[in-house]
């Protein structure tokens, strides 16, 4: 009996014990979070936005530097984009040049035409060749099998060309049908030459082709000048209009012919 009462004494003291831990436990912890409070409400009205303003500036640098990078990869391909239009666009422009210059195996440079002026006192083309294309003065410039006309001035990067519809252009000629020949001119008009001196004996008509003779030491013989539009009587000759073979208005790419 007295064991008995002993084990539930201590049993009951122990229960008490706990009871108090547990209460003065529950006490200091409830202590703690009061005066943690302010700590843990600062750090969420201040510390915590501070952190994410300071992880969105960086995200933010890194969108900067990824935006940049995308902005210099869009140049470098626009500019690539453009190199393979100007490509194609001069490709597309010179096949026929090209594909005249193998053909006849003239080893000729084709060149783009950077600007035209006709006017009632000069008739040319600045072209995009120059002494550092190794362009020379005198050098005949065609298109296909019709000519142009010649090189008359040098410089670096360009050079000038005087057309045959340039009153200052003169070449022997004759036409393919008869040989009925003369002295082919300009006339200052970008849509008609001339072929003078023709002997007033000679069978040359409408719709005859005219071509270079090859007299002198500059124009290749056989090269097409233009199409005879009219003849007239003038004498002993004929006056002769042509309709030049190469139409220069809507030309943009010529081809220098190696002397």
């Amino acid at each position: 009996m007295q064991s008995s009462w002993r084990f539930w004494m201590g049993a009951g003291i122990a229960v008490s014990v706990i009871s108090a831990i547990s209460y003065y436990s529950s006490a200091h912890t409830q202590f703690i979070s009061l005066i943690s409070y302010p700590a843990v409400a600062t750090h969420a009205r201040i510390v915590s936005p501070i952190a994410q303003w300071i992880s969105n500036r960086k995200t933010n640098q890194k969108l900067v530097q990824t935006v940049a990078a995308l902005q210099t990869k869009c140049s470098i391909l626009e500019r690539s984009l453009s190199r393979f239009h100007a490509q194609r666009a001069y490709l597309q422009g010179s096949k026929e040049l090209h594909a005249f210059n193998r053909r006849f195996n003239l080893n000729g440079q084709v060149t783009k035409i950077l600007a035209k002026s006709f006017t009632d006192t000069d008739q040319f083309f600045l072209i995009d060749a120059g002494s550092k294309d190794a362009v020379q003065k005198d050098t005949v410039v065609l298109y296909n099998n019709a000519v142009v006309g010649k090189v008359v001035e040098v410089f670096p990067l360009y050079s000038k060309v005087c057309l045959i519809t340039d009153a200052q252009c003169k070449m022997g000629a004759y036409s393919s049908r008869d040989r009925a020949k003369g002295i082919h001119e300009g006339c200052n008009l970008k849509e008609q030459t001339q072929l003078k001196f023709v002997d007033h004996l000679s069978n040359i008509s409408e719709g005859d082709i005219v071509l270079t003779s090859g007299n002198g030491l500059l124009f290749p013989e056989g090269y097409t000048l233009g199409t005879v539009s009219k003849v007239a009587p003038d004498g002993l000759y004929k006056q002769v209009a042509l309709t030049p073979a190469c139409d220069f208005e809507r030309i943009e790419y010529c081809m220098l012919l190696p002397k």
